[in-house]
């Protein structure tokens, strides 16, 4: 019977105060409002086809919003929607999240509703979707684990996250995922405001769910200052070096975005055992200096 009050007050237990994030800031159904607007604005903008820089894994379906445009009940239940687009890609977190994806679809086939398709619109917003759908990575890799309590781990099956388990850590998480979605929300309106097309606006979405994802979600488990707390910091090289190639490519892929990328110097070495939590809770706009040699990261 102790045992299993344990596990239940760790489940329970909300650890350390998550730096740079604000309780209250957003809530996840202005957030949708937010979303749906941008959404409907961004279809006046499908006039030429949208080439994505972001092409991902074979196995995200090309035309899963055509699969909508045909039923489109399947944009109208939050749950079949949710089901239907993580089996895209399963066991991976959606960087611009399931939920936003949703939205601004949404609010794009909503104006649609008055405002039909033609065919080249068609297939640019079927391009957006896809842009918007293949920046993901394995859930088993997001999280970080600083000791003390501080600690994440994205949801995930038993045993395999690389930090500690994710049923520990459900709160922590789900304050990150909210986060994360009301930071890239803001880039998105920003570029908006700035008169960007529809390319500006759902990259400056992309980028913000990428650097918010690699500075406060998604440590290196390589990391001095994360590897010995890590659920896996003591296992094979491989394995650990698979999770840092992964933060590598998104790091790239925010690059092609037109992201910023800060330089190796002294203080910042080709080094996957640098620490991480120095550039926590600051909320930066942009990401960390490489780790690797570049030989070493795929492209995206």
């Amino acid at each position: 019977m102790p045992a299993k009050s344990t596990k239940l007050a760790a489940k329970k237990s909300k650890g350390p105060a998550i730096p740079g994030i604000v309780k209250g800031k957003y809530t996840h159904a202005k957030l949708a409002t937010r979303q749906r607007k941008l959404g409907r604005v961004l279809r006046t903008g499908l006039t030429h086809l949208h080439k994505p820089i972001i092409t991902g894994k074979s196995d995200i379906k090309s035309d899963f919003l055509l699969k909508i445009l045909a039923d489109q009940s399947i944009i109208k239940d939050n749950k079949k929607f949710g089901q239907q687009f993580r089996q895209l890609q399963p066991d991976h977190d959606e960087l611009l999240s399931t939920a936003s994806v949703r939205e601004v679809t949404g609010g794009i086939l909503d104006a649609a509703a008055a405002n039909p398709f033609n065919p080249a619109e068609q297939a640019n917003a079927n391009a957006v979707f896809n842009t918007m759908s293949r920046v993901r990575v394995p859930t088993k890799y997001v999280g970080y684990n600083l000791g003390g309590g501080d600690a994440m781990q994205h949801p995930t099956a038993p045993g395999t996250g690389y930090f500690t388990e994710s049923d520990q850590t459900a709160s922590a998480h789900a304050m990150h995922d909210l986060y994360r979605r009301g930071r890239a929300t803001e880039a998105m309106e920003a570029a908006k405001g700035a008169g960007g097309n529809v390319n500006d606006v759902v990259h400056a979405g992309i980028r913000e769910a990428i650097a918010y994802t690699l500075n406060e979600m998604a440590a290196p488990v390589t990391a001095n200052d994360v590897q010995p707390h890590a659920r896996l910091g003591a296992a094979p090289q491989p394995t650990q070096m698979e999770q840092v190639v992964a933060r590598e490519k998104l790091k790239r892929a925010f690059v092609m975005l037109g992201g910023t990328q800060e330089a190796n110097d002294a203080a910042n070495p080709v080094d996957p055992a640098r620490p991480w939590s120095h550039r926590r809770g600051q909320l930066k706009r942009s990401v960390s200096a490489a780790r690797l040699p570049s030989f070493m990261v795929p492209n995206p």
